[in-house]
């Protein structure tokens, strides 16, 4: 059981005044599985139910999903699988659903990583695309870190984005190049 009776020393940044909170949460985790329920009710109204659960299918294999619905018909959904290769990469596939409210668009996103950390044992590499189903807009995303020494470390980061003004990845930038190095003492 869990309760937030006082606003605390932080400011709320929303905007929104404070409302008590109450949640129950109940947590399962098994030899190859984990699930989890919260039940939440604020004293402004909103009362959310969240879930989130995995299983490891093989020692390569996860899957794995988290539920979130609220009482002012805001709905979340991720749902995953990852799967590692015995040379090293590791590929993901994940699915997201959002809805806001009855009024808004709702939003069914794709996405597929690849992940080698330890490449060539110097270099960790990402590559990301995630696809909006809904308003066809597109992310692309590769980072890679490159160890140079001890305590020497480059990256170089960079996003792409596909969409018209609306579209969900359309709020950000074209596309985004950052590169810089880290040394630490």
């Amino acid at each position: 059981m869990i309760s937030n009776l006082a606003k605390g020393r932080s400011e709320i940044q929303s905007g929104e005044g404070f409302a008590k909170t109450y949640a129950m949460k109940i947590d399962y985790t098994g030899e190859a599985a984990y699930s989890g329920v919260i039940l939440s009710h604020g004293e402004g109204g909103e009362s959310n139910l969240g879930a989130f659960g995995g299983s490891t299918v093989s020692n390569a294999m996860l899957i794995y999903g988290d539920l979130n619905i609220s009482t002012d018909d805001k709905t979340a959904l991720l749902t995953g699988c990852s799967y590692t290769l015995e040379s090293g990469p590791t590929f993901a596939l994940e699915y997201v659903y959002k809805k806001n409210n009855p009024a808004s668009v709702n939003h069914h996103t794709v996405m597929l990583q690849y992940y080698q950390n330890e490449l060539m044992n110097r270099i960790d590499l990402l590559l990301r695309a995630s696809a909006n189903r809904d308003d066809k807009s597109m992310q692309f995303v590769a980072n890679a870190d490159y160890t140079a020494g001890d305590h020497l470390q480059l990256f170089l980061n960079s996003i792409v984005n596909s969409a018209s003004a609306g579209g969900e990845f359309g709020r950000f930038l074209d596309y985004q190049v950052m590169a810089g190095l880290e040394y630490s003492f």
